[in-house]
């Protein structure tokens, strides 16, 4: 049993879910280590015990604070933008440890810092722990089922993902009509899929998935309104992920506006190991 917990908060509903969830499970004090200028204080400050903001670039901050609660449990959650990290402002131990990466990716990057909050005293939980709610086991979630055009699609867009997760290039594919039209890379989820759906127009299948092996005490990929509102907008027709490796958010909302818009949602077994939801 875990007595105190630490969510580092980012971005949308994923760090209020955490919290929620950590509270049912029994965890009896929670701090949010919220990220300035991404956690959502007005919702999430009445869901914890304690509010810490923190800088994106102040590991430094975040590792002495660790090191004064030593065994302290702490996992990440909610969004933060890839891109931040090439415009934030770091600390000296942050950027000591991006010049010592000869490749920076999420992985490296989230990799090093667990890296050194661990060798603070702190144990980093898998980013999936207290979201059992919001891990979908496989099968067809919307009213529409792909037709046999999507289906094709979404095993030629789960086949590329595993390849392109597993060099860290990215965890979103855009297929139609058997051909790929956009990977991603460093620029998030909403530019690769506007690339794609340039690209293929109306219609197009989009897939999230996470490497084998992925270290799932961050980057773990999700799914909420926002990205399905997005969806729609750039004309898409099917989403698909791995099942059980994936966190969905407002559930309750994204399945009644899919089924209005006629998306087609789909939890795809992968065969992979199932992500943790228990510490």
């Amino acid at each position: 049993m875990i007595d105190s917990l630490a969510i580092v908060a980012g971005v949308g509903e994923y760090p209020l879910v955490m919290a929620a969830g950590a509270r049912k499970a029994g965890v009896r004090h929670i701090t949010a280590l919220a990220i300035r200028g991404a956690a959502e204080k007005r919702r999430l400050r009445p869901l914890v015990d304690e509010w810490v903001p923190v800088g994106l670039g102040e590991l430094g901050r975040v590792r002495d604070w660790c090191a004064a609660r030593p065994g302290i449990a702490l996992a990440f959650g909610g969004g933060i933008s890839p891109t931040s990290l090439f415009t934030t402002r770091f600390d000296a131990l942050s950027r000591r440890l991006m010049a010592e990466l000869p490749v920076k990716n999420s992985h490296t990057i989230f990799g090093k810092a667990c890296e050194a909050l661990e060798a603070a005293g702190a144990r980093v939980l898998p980013a999936s722990c207290f979201m059992d709610e919001a891990i979908p086991v496989a099968g067809v979630l919307t009213r529409r089922e792909p037709d046999a055009r999507e289906w094709n699609d979404i095993g030629v867009a789960s086949r590329a993902s595993l390849l392109i997760a597993s060099a860290e290039i990215g965890q979103v594919v855009v297929v139609k009509d058997g051909a790929i039209c956009a990977v991603e890379a460093l620029e998030g989820t909403n530019t690769t899929i506007r690339r794609g759906a340039k690209i293929g127009g109306r219609g197009c299948v989009v897939f999230k998935g996470a490497k084998d092996g992925h270290d799932m005490r961050f980057d773990i990929p999700a799914f909420g309104m926002k990205t399905l509102a997005f969806l729609r907008k750039m004309g898409v027709s099917a989403f698909a992920f791995q099942a059980e490796r994936m966190i969905f958010l407002e559930r309750g909302q994204v399945l009644p506006a899919a089924d209005k818009w006629g998306i087609s949602i789909v939890a795809v077994d992968s065969g992979l190991e199932s992500c943790r939801r228990q510490p």
